[in-house]
């Protein structure tokens, strides 16, 4: 098994800002509690994702900011030089961004970093705290952004290039015409992950993109590190200082 910790700090706040939905209706927050909302996502989608038969590792438990998983019998894509049939890995590679349109879903950060292989080259997705449905104001965007990291790195790692052009054949608004019968986007609003946490996440994107980063803002977020925690999470925190004390 693997226990993976969600950690949002202050030195990663420029680079997970841009990316991840993580806060709404909210100025201030605790890294702590948005390290929970990361990991209560994450767990909530990888489990419906498995659920559903994509290629994913099994969800097994979450607790605050951590999720246990499954461990694969796979490798980091990226670190593999050589492939036995480049073009299939690839046309699974694109194949999961489109499967995962039509359930109504975008994974946000699909590219070689978060794709493992088997030795039966078969691909496994994994890291989903990102992930937004096909329903977002940018999903279009994000979409072709995926689909795009995919057609850059097997061009750049194993040379291929898609002679049938699967990039257009997966276009956003064919495969999303295709959505399947049940969309994961509105099962997962009525299960494990709710509607109030997705708008929390969301609206932290927001307010991200909206700001410039300054370190002034920075120490601001850190000064309100324990607004509106849990009490569970605020003992926890007063025990550890007490301990350091």
């Amino acid at each position: 098994m693997v226990l993976k910790l969600h950690r949002l700090g202050r030195t990663s706040f420029r680079a997970v800002k841009n990316k991840r939905d993580y806060l709404e209706h909210r100025k201030n927050f605790s890294w702590l509690y948005l390290s929970r909302l990361a990991a209560k996502k994450e767990f909530a989608f990888m489990r419906a994702l498995g659920e559903h038969g994509f290629p994913v590792p099994e969800a097994i438990e979450v607790n605050r900011h951590c999720v246990l998983m499954e461990r694969m019998a796979a490798y980091p894509l990226v670190r593999v030089r050589n492939l036995g049939n480049v073009q299939d890995v690839y046309r699974q590679a694109v194949g999961l961004v489109a499967r995962l349109a039509q359930h109504g879903l975008i994974h946000c950060d699909f590219n070689e970093f978060n794709l493992m292989i088997t030795e039966r080259e078969e691909l496994i997705v994994i890291d989903f705290p990102q992930m937004v449905s096909t329903s977002h104001p940018n999903a279009k965007m994000f979409y072709e952004r995926d689909v795009r990291c995919i057609v850059d790195w097997f061009h750049k790692q194993y040379r291929y290039d898609d002679v049938d052009d699967a990039e257009s054949h997966f276009s956003f608004e064919t495969v999303v015409g295709r959505s399947a019968a049940g969309l994961l986007d509105k099962e997962l609003r009525a299960s494990g992950y709710d509607k109030e946490c997705e708008d929390t996440l969301e609206d932290w994107r927001k307010a991200s993109h909206g700001d410039s980063g300054s370190s002034e803002e920075e120490e601001e977020l850190s000064n309100d590190e324990e607004e509106e925690l849990p009490e569970l999470e605020r003992a926890a925190l007063d025990v550890t200082k007490l301990e350091v004390g």
